[in-house]
């Protein structure tokens, strides 16, 4: 009896600390694999003992940022390997500037100037918090992303209207081959208003292209180390839920790393601009249509209460 008491105590505890961390809002992990709820601390544990995370997000949600910046800050105590962290939200061209970042040579904003982030991914600001945890705790940032020029061409005209320099700039191999991927990513796509199946063919190409390039890129960086590092991968959700997307890709690449999957909830955080509500319409993916897929969207997931109306 004393020891279901310490288990109940303990239960409670942790859901009260997740419902301050959360803003008021109630909040809690799941594991999609075993189909209960888990702690942050043995998720924490957990993640210590594989090779490689991706961290799925909303880019515009506040909670995503707040929670990798935590993640962040408890993977690297006590880590004997080195940390790689990749980001989506830099392109590839621009190591070199996150290099002089990276050995504290620039600030971060001297950093989003030189690189133009404001121009060519917008809520850079966001981002800092995550930058500074990652510099502070030795990590080496890995700028992941295709060109901006060349994915908005393979999104208008496809794969074979880049110049042989642009192709330069993206992933060697590029394989469009995964059906599941293709029917999944079909399905997301009709919430845009003018999309169309010849659309959703060159879209799913640039999809496919930044997948390719973040993994290439990543990959890379992992078979260049001497010791084998801790990798961590941040990039939109939709780069890594089910494995589809830089997860697979990686794998392809470097076969024997062990691997996790964390996703949040978007719980109604997400505001569209007034441009986006224009350039979007309601869509209904229910489970049926979603039956295809091979395993669940991920290892863990992070839900927030919905946000009031």
């Amino acid at each position: 009896m004393r020891i279901k008491n310490i288990i109940i105590s303990s239960l409670l505890f942790l859901c009260f600390f997740e419902f301050i961390y959360a803003e008021s809002r109630k909040s809690f992990w799941i594991d999609l694999l075993q189909y209960e709820p888990v702690s942050y601390e043995q998720i924490v544990y957990d993640l210590k003992n594989v090779d490689i995370i991706y961290f799925g997000e909303s880019h515009r949600i506040d909670r995503h940022h707040d929670m990798h910046k935590r993640l962040l800050n408890d993977l690297c105590k006590n880590e004997k390997r080195p940390i790689l962290l990749g980001v989506e939200q830099l392109e590839h061209k621009f190591q070199s500037d996150l290099d002089n970042y990276n050995g504290k040579k620039i600030t971060f904003e001297k950093l989003a100037k030189d690189t133009n982030w404001k121009k060519r991914w917008g809520n850079y600001e966001d981002y800092k918090p995550i930058f500074e945890t990652a510099r502070t705790c030795g990590m080496k940032i890995i700028a992941l992303n295709a060109p901006l020029e060349a994915v908005r061409e393979i999104g208008r005209k496809g794969l074979s209207s880049l110049s042989e320099d642009e192709k330069k700039l993206i992933a060697k191999d590029i394989d469009l081959s995964d059906a599941a991927h293709k029917k999944y990513i079909s399905l997301v796509l009709q919430v845009h208003a003018h999309m169309t199946p010849e659309k959703t063919e060159t879209v799913y190409q640039a999809q496919v292209t930044r997948d390719e390039t973040m993994a290439e890129n990543m990959a890379n960086e992992i078979r260049n180390m001497k010791t084998k590092p801790l990798a961590l991968v941040i990039a939109g959700s939709g780069h890594v839920e089910y494995g589809f997307g830089v997860p697979n890709r990686i794998k392809r690449r470097v076969p024997d790393l062990k691997h996790r999957i964390i996703l949040f909830s978007e719980s109604g955080d997400l505001v569209l601009t007034e441009t986006e509500k224009a350039q979007s319409k309601s869509i209904s993916i229910t489970h049926d249509d979603l039956h295809f897929l091979p395993a669940p969207a991920g290892n863990y997931v992070h839900i927030t209460e919905q946000k009031p109306d």
